[in-house]
């Protein structure tokens, strides 16, 4: 059995930043070094210019800010980690790195449940309860693919599993 079909897919990366609309140049003077930068003398500590930030694009016509539960929170960073992780278990390891990666992707999508907002809430508890049973199943066949029970897998090639995974894609890409 290859895992590799079982976990294609992941939940996606999130999508790339927009540019901040109109032209903005922002200058900042520090007025000493952070005490990690300085080097002791005698004289006044100089000053250090930060470069200008420019940024340019049309004139927003609503704002462009994420949800709240958006990109840095314990959700989106544990859907990252599972999505890395899946991809990591694409590459068809073997023995104790098969081991490992299997018990991190379960406690990764686990972490996602645990912090998902409520519109994927039960889409990310029904992955991780996949998760969880293919896990146990591995456990059972001393983490051997070629002893595990064919219908081990099932959980994760269901139609449900599947749209549960698209819908919490779906809610990455947008929001974190």
């Amino acid at each position: 059995m290859v895992l590799a079909g079982l976990f294609a897919g992941g939940c996606g990366e999130p999508p790339p930043l927009v540019s901040v609309p109109r032209v903005t140049v922002t200058t900042r003077v520090l007025r000493t070094l952070p005490p990690e930068l300085t080097v002791p003398t005698s004289a006044a500590p100089p000053e250090v210019a930060v470069p200008p930030t420019v940024s340019a694009g049309p004139e927003p016509t609503a704002p462009t800010t994420r949800p709240p539960e958006a990109s840095g929170t314990a959700f989106c960073n544990a859907v990252r980690r599972y999505t890395s992780l899946v991809n990591q278990l694409n590459a068809s390891p073997t023995g104790d790195e098969l081991r490992q990666l299997v018990i991190d992707v379960t406690r990764a999508i686990e972490a996602a449940a645990v912090a998902s907002p409520p519109s994927v809430k039960a889409d990310t508890a029904a992955m991780a309860t996949a998760h969880r049973r293919f896990l146990t199943a591995l456990e059972a066949a001393g983490f051997d693919p070629g002893a595990l029970d064919p219908a081990a897998g099932g959980d994760l090639q269901s139609a449900s599993y599947l749209a549960a995974r698209t819908r919490v894609r779906d809610y990455n890409r947008a929001n974190c």
